[in-house]
């Protein structure tokens, strides 16, 4: 049935102009009012050979019991990432790490970490979005920058760079996905895997545990078991040397430490709040 025909039987118009799948129009949204401000027909952030429809309209929706919290990251793409190696190699941080046998390491290590805190501020410096709880599991402040981005090009008509984001923005979906499902032993505890499923699907239940004591919280714990695991008697046993360490060397090459940086996994930032990739 055309458009034309159902509009006649129904008294509905259709909004998508657009082929949808390939050539054909295969995904129609049919309304009795045009109360529409904008439509268009945009490459899906999922993986579907079908192209998503946005439409929208200027009535902004407020949904009750929403929170939100603002989250800090460092955008680092492929574009930094040649800024940085170009200057870096010709800049002033060349040579300034450098030390003899009798300075304090832990002077040596401030200043390491000095200038690579700078080095960070420079050219990846941290950025804020903010994160609601309507938002899916695996919305990360990343990925929400990249949707932010995305629709201020829909909205400025650049429709074929917002078809590349999206791409991008379904591929990282997928990885993330693909991480948290491959942290659970699916052989040994499969409850644990579906519990993923349903919770990167949408379809977990958010329980709230009421059978928690008042008062106990993670620092009321950890201060109670530090306190009954310390002795205050402890003494600090003496060092032994157990092999013949005058012939060995204590040079540490780039080349190992290169090889030592190369094999890290990609973890999330420790105390010292550096990230992997960097």
């Amino acid at each position: 049935m055309s458009d034309s025909e159902i509009a006649i039987r129904t008294g509905m118009k259709s909004l998508v102009t657009q082929s949808t799948r390939g050539s054909s129009y295969l995904d129609r949204v049919y309304v009795s009012d045009l109360d529409y401000d904008g439509i268009k027909v945009v490459v899906s952030a999922v993986k579907s050979d079908h192209r998503a429809i946005v439409a929208h309209t200027s009535f902004d929706i407020q949904p009750l019991n929403k929170t939100r919290r603002t989250c800090t990251f460092r955008k680092h793409t492929s574009a930094q990432h040649a800024r940085f190696l170009e200057d870096v190699s010709l800049s002033e941080y060349i040579g300034t790490g450098g030390h003899n046998d009798h300075d304090d390491p832990q002077e040596v290590f401030d200043r390491i970490y000095s200038m690579m805190y700078e080095m960070l501020d420079t050219y990846y410096p941290e950025r804020s979005v903010t994160i609601t709880s309507s938002d899916p599991p695996y919305i990360t402040p990343f990925i929400k920058c990249m949707l932010r981005r995305k629709n201020k090009l829909m909205r400025s008509e650049r429709v074929e760079k917002a078809a590349t984001l999206a791409a991008k923005i379904g591929e990282s979906i997928k990885n993330f996905n693909s991480v948290q499902l491959s942290q659970a032993d699916v052989l040994s505890d499969p409850a644990v895997m579906w519990e993923k499923v349903r919770q990167l699907t949408g379809r977990s239940k958010n329980r709230d545990n009421t059978d928690t004591a008042p008062g106990i919280t993670a620092s009321a714990l950890n201060s109670y078991y530090a306190a009954v695991s310390t002795d205050a008697h402890y003494e600090t046993p003496g060092i032994k040397l157990t092999a013949n360490n005058a012939h060995v060397s204590s040079h540490i090459t780039e080349w190992r430490v290169f090889r030592l940086l190369d094999g890290l996994k990609k973890t999330s930032a420790g105390l010292d709040k550096m990230p992997a990739w960097f």
